[in-house]
């Protein structure tokens, strides 16, 4: 069930980063959607993006986007994340550094 709008968020990370260099795109996630991200990156050539790095948690910083698994508001607010993308049903949430362009 996590993993439904798992290919969703990496379409949305494949529009958001084209016209970019080659791995020039950071993505922090945890190991719970790391193989589908690997999966989708290569899958749908999404040559801007460097390979997502297995993870017990998600650094909350240091990375231009953010794919994580119900996080709470408070969380995304101390962070300084905009929300970009979620789903409900699956508790996926895509969203990015409000302090990066």
């Amino acid at each position: 069930k996590f993993d439904m709008a798992t290919r969703a968020v990496a379409l949305r990370l494949k529009t958001a980063s084209e016209g970019k260099p080659n791995q020039s795109v950071t993505v922090s996630t945890r190991w719970l959607h790391q193989r589908a991200l690997e999966f989708y990156r290569d899958n749908l050539n999404i040559a801007a993006l460097k390979p997502v790095e297995w993870r017990e948690e998600a650094p909350l910083s240091g990375f231009e986007y953010y794919v994580l698994q119900e996080p709470t508001p408070s969380e995304l607010q101390r962070s300084g994340l905009a929300v970009l993308f979620t789903d409900r049903e699956s508790g996926i949430v895509l969203a990015q550094d409000q302090k990066r362009p």
